[in-house]
């Protein structure tokens, strides 16, 4: 891009007299000969390790306690806490030169997943071949799940093309003259942005219907996968149910007449360790759950939920929801107020 005088970045920083404008000469004089758009090299390494790290950590954390016996129980009391304080305080984006979306969370949920499936088809299902309904629904509902996740990271959440932008505008004068915002033009993407449409900065694009960007999926929530990020959180639940079920049985059958929970915690730090994970996760996933279909029942999604009012009957709430889910189409309610 050029200025009024014709001089680009590169002429104006070659024209600087700082520190500051040679380091800038220099950066620019090397990018301009990468290809457009072109993800650094350096930051691939990094980039896959940050995605490994969980499952990682967490691994060498559960052999270093089987390796210490009795004092396994301790050593993943205090070692888990440390790491999920690490991982939970990290930025959104990558500190490396791509600036990626970090990540991190997205291996932290693979890591959940991954060590659960472990824990549960080598250590506990063995002790409990005898309720073989639990082994033909599991091995069903996490084959779906895992599929399911797959989708979930690799589905388009609804880019904003041209052809959906707002048609009633062609400049930002036109929208001044309507009383509409000037935000209203998304000026990364340059373009007219249609209403619950929103400029995600992680992503690098304007997402149409747009909810919220998940860090547990490194992209964003929007008009082409909230049904399936729904039903994906749906399973991912139930698949927590069935290993909690699942591992408090096989506890109650392996000690049931052990008088000490000491010991229970000193060779079963594994077992005992991803039940409190999968207690607390289910509990967050109850309550986004309860954001989704609270913002579904409005006809509007969680982050346009407080521009919305509505005052529909709580079955006309319920049927708008069950709408969704089974043909994916958002009604919006009659009543409501926009602000």
């Amino acid at each position: 891009m050029r200025n009024h005088n014709g001089l680009t970045p590169l002429d104006l920083c070659r024209h600087g007299t700082t520190f500051r404008h040679q380091q800038l000469t220099q950066i620019l004089n090397k990018l301009i000969k990468e290809p457009m758009d072109q993800k650094p090299k350096e930051s691939y390494g990094m980039y896959y390790w940050t995605l490994l790290l969980p499952s990682v950590c967490g691994a060498v954390i559960l052999l270093v306690a089987a390796a210490l016996g009795g004092y396994g129980g301790i050593f993943c009391t205090l070692l888990f806490p440390w790491l999920a304080r690490n991982i939970l305080s990290q930025y959104h984006r990558s500190l490396v030169c791509s600036r990626l979306p970090n990540p991190v969370y997205v291996g932290t949920l693979a890591a959940g997943i991954f060590h659960s499936f472990t824990c549960f088809y080598f250590k506990i299902l063995p002790t409990i071949w005898s309720i073989t309904a639990v082994l033909h629904v599991s091995v069903v509902h996490f084959s779906v799940l895992l599929w399911m996740f797959w989708k979930v990271l690799t589905k388009d959440p609804g880019q904003l093309q041209q052809r959906d932008a707002d048609p009633r505008f062609s400049s930002i004068m036109s929208l001044m003259a309507a009383n509409q915002s000037p935000s209203k033009f998304c000026i990364y993407c340059e373009i007219f942005q249609p209403d619950r449409c929103k400029h995600c900065r992680l992503c690098n694009m304007c997402v149409l219907e747009y909810d919220h960007h998940c860090l547990f999926l490194n992209h964003c929530v929007g008009r082409n996968n909230h049904r399936f990020f729904i039903v994906f959180i749906l399973n991912l639940a139930v698949a927590h149910l069935i290993f909690l079920f699942s591992a408090v049985y096989y506890l109650l059958i392996k000690y049931s007449g052990q008088p000490s929970w000491t010991a229970v915690a000193a060779t079963e730090a594994w077992v005992l360790v991803l039940t409190t994970m999968n207690v607390f996760t289910l509990i967050w996933e109850c309550w986004l759950l309860k954001e989704q279909f609270e913002a579904i029942s409005m006809g509007t999604t969680t982050y346009f939920k407080g521009c919305q009012r509505s005052q529909r009957p709580l079955l006309q709430r319920w049927v708008t929801v069950f709408s969704f889910l089974l043909e994916g189409k958002r009604t919006q309610p009659r009543s409501s107020i926009v602000i």
